[in-house]
């Protein structure tokens, strides 16, 4: 019995690490920067068209394709799938993702550059949904500290 209760703590745990990872993921379709004036005023984007490269209606590249802002969405969803697999080094390896996620994410804005003149010098105003992003994925690392240490 006490291994059956085990396993329904297990899969309870890499059901809430794989839910953390997916909102984390989820907050790159959300208005993640605000560009020239006040939140609000400016122009928003999106996490996606940051980290794909996005041209303005006049077809003007206003961002390029952007490695590390993919990999700051994508690495807690890899975490969330590693933290799904009930083994060790797993469970190391989705926490240092969901890390990795975490420092990407919290220093977004100052790895990514807008390739536009008309917004020359500007530095974005990172918005809600990347400290929701940061949020979830410290909440990952420590459902899988705990997993660690509780041996589930």
């Amino acid at each position: 019995m006490a291994k059956h209760e085990g396993r329904d703590l297990s899969l309870a745990f890499g059901i809430v690490v794989l839910a953390l990872g997916a909102a984390a993921f989820c907050m790159m379709f959300l208005n993640c920067f605000n560009i020239g004036g006040f939140i609000g005023d400016g122009i928003s984007y999106t996490g996606l068209q940051v980290a794909f490269g996005f041209k303005n209606e006049l077809g003007i590249q206003v961002f390029n394709f952007n490695f590390w802002v993919v990999a700051a969405f994508c690495l807690p969803v890899i975490g969330a799938v590693l933290g799904f697999v009930d083994n060790f080094i797993t469970k190391i390896l989705s926490a240092a993702c969901f890390a990795g996620g975490m420092i990407l994410l919290f220093t977004i804005a100052s790895y990514f550059g807008v390739s536009s003149d008309l917004y020359a010098n500007v530095t974005p105003d990172v918005l809600l949904p990347i400290s929701i992003g940061c949020a979830c994925c410290a909440s990952g690392i420590t459902v899988n500290v705990l997993r660690i240490l509780t041996n589930d």
